[in-house]
Parts: C-alpha cells; sequence; structure tokens
C-alpha cells in the first residue's frame, strides 16, 4: 500500500509475478504517486498484477504523466489490471519494446494506455470506462489484436506522430470518436 505521497522508482527492471489465485496489489487511498522503471537495461516481468487508485510521480521539479511507466525499459506484461488510475496515463510506455497480453485497464481518470516512441504487441485486452482515449499512440509501431474499448471520453484509439499500427478484431463502443489517425501515421484496420 502506497500512501502520503510515497513512490517506487528503479533504475533496474522489475520482476512482479503473482498468480491468479494470489495475485500482487499495489494500491493507494489516492494520496500515492506511482511506479516508474527507467533506463533499466534488461526487461521488467509483470503478471497478475493489480495497480489501484495510483497518480503520477512528482519530483523535485519534473513529473511523469504515468501512475506506472516505463521509460527507456522494456516491459513484458500479462494478467495485470490497471484500474482508478489519478494520472494522465494509467500506464505510459515511452521508447521502449514491449509485450502486453489479457490486461485490462478500466476507470482512468484520463488515457488508458500511452505508447511513446516505443515498438510492440498488444492483445486480449479491455479498456473500459476511460476519462479520455482508451490507446493513445504516438511516434510508435504496434500490433494490436483482440481488444474491447467500452466508454473512452475522448477517441477508442488516437494514432499520431508517424505511427505505424496493425489494428485486428477490435470492437470500440460508447467513444466520441472510434479511431483517429493523424500526423503522417499509418493505420490498417
Amino acid at each position: 500500500k502506497l500512501v502520503n505521497n510515497a513512490k517506487i522508482i528503479s533504475y533496474s527492471p522489475i520482476n512482479f509475478v503473482g498468480t491468479e489465485n494470489n495475485p500482487i496489489r499495489i494500491f493507494s487511498d489516492s494520496t500515492s504517486q506511482g511506479i516508474a522503471v527507467i533506463k533499466a537495461g534488461f526487461e521488467s516481468y509483470l503478471d497478475n498484477i493489480e495497480f489501484n487508485k495510483l497518480s503520477y510521480i512528482s519530483e523535485n521539479g519534473w513529473e511523469l504523466t504515468g501512475a506506472v511507466t516505463f521509460y527507456e525499459s522494456n516491459v513484458n506484461i500479462s494478467n495485470c489490471i490497471f484500474a482508478n488510475s489519478y494520472s494522465e496515463d494509467a500506464l505510459n510506455i515511452v521508447r521502449s519494446e514491449f509485450t502486453i497480453n489479457n490486461t485490462k485497464f478500466i476507470n482512468s481518470k484520463s488515457d488508458a494506455l500511452d505508447i511513446d516512441f516505443s515498438d510492440g504487441q498488444l492483445t486480449n485486452t479491455l479498456f473500459m470506462n476511460n476519462g479520455n482515449d482508451g490507446l493513445d499512440v504516438s511516434g510508435a509501431k504496434v500490433n494490436v489484436q483482440n481488444i474491447n474499448i467500452d466508454v473512452s471520453g475522448d477517441k477508442g484509439i488516437s494514432i499520431g506522430e508517424n505511427s505505424y499500427v496493425n489494428l485486428q478484431n477490435i470492437s470500440i463502443n460508447n467513444s466520441n470518436v472510434a479511431i483517429a489517425c493523424k500526423d503522417k501515421s499509418v493505420a490498417y484496420i
């Protein structure tokens, strides 16, 4: 439990592995900051983790937008839940390679998943009740399969800044805009 502006900042990979019956829970009473993995050097693994009521990190004049952030740190995420995020992004992946599978993003205050200048795969994932975009991709190459987006305050999927995105078997409901593709980006749907 993270409270009173507590945060986790790691310059090494993190390996958090729970089980379906005994997940690892990282949560707050909404007074915490979040988690950042910065220039880790090796891939991090998250499996069966529940992140709940986390916010962004603010320290010594700098801020991160994600409640959970991987910056220049490759990550493999499976069977996780990102819920009730108080930050601009529930999960922000920046300049990293990633794999996300069988994961849920629920009740994000703003964007659920923000992928910036990263390459990876996103499969079998649910986005539900997000204040802004469900999936926001900028300057990235991403393969997306089997995702369901229900209720996004702005766009279900936003693709920008010269991104290349391949989308297969996508369901988007109750969003102002289903998919936006801009800034010389390419989307195969």
